[in-house]
């Protein structure tokens, strides 16, 4: 028997028994958490114009939720993408590109995660707001601070 992860794979509760004391279960949560552990290290050692921007999180089965260790590992790793795509923008408009693109794939995650997204997306963003941008000047770098003070309130 092969063991895998794809997409198809439905780990939930089935009548109350719980699969995850299994040998089987323990391994494809291993082998969940080696594949998110070497897709962060794939996306920190790719150079920023070649990374993939589509989350690993948008495309992970809902069953998978249920596996704390996976979800953690899934959580860390959307916070990771979202800080490092931040991080890397230099401008105002480039920022808001990226705090768009935040918000909106933010929609497609599901509820397990996407809190933890969008705080790192807002923590991320007042970074930028308390580093970067206070030496800056502009119409985008007042909006940007316009936005931030609109959506503390």
């Amino acid at each position: 028997m092969v063991v895998g992860i794809d997409a198809d794979d439905d780990r939930g509760e089935s009548h109350g028994l719980s699969p995850a004391a299994t040998p089987v279960y323990r391994r494809v949560t291993e082998m969940a958490l080696r594949h998110l552990a070497a897709v962060k290290e794939l996306e920190q050692t790719t150079p920023p114009a070649t990374r993939r921007s589509r989350s690993s999180a948008s495309s992970t089965p809902p069953a998978r939720f249920g596996d704390e260790p996976v979800r953690d590992a899934l959580v860390k790793l959307t916070q990771a993408t979202v800080q490092d795509k931040l991080a890397r923008a230099t401008d105002a408009k480039k920022i808001t590109e990226s705090v768009i693109a935040g918000v909106v794939s933010g929609f497609t995650y599901p509820p397990a995660i996407q809190s933890a997204h969008y705080l790192a997306l807002q923590g991320a963003f007042a970074a930028k707001l308390h580093g970067d941008l206070q030496t800056k000047t502009g119409w985008g770098v007042a909006g940007l601070y316009a936005a931030d003070a609109i959506f503390a309130s």
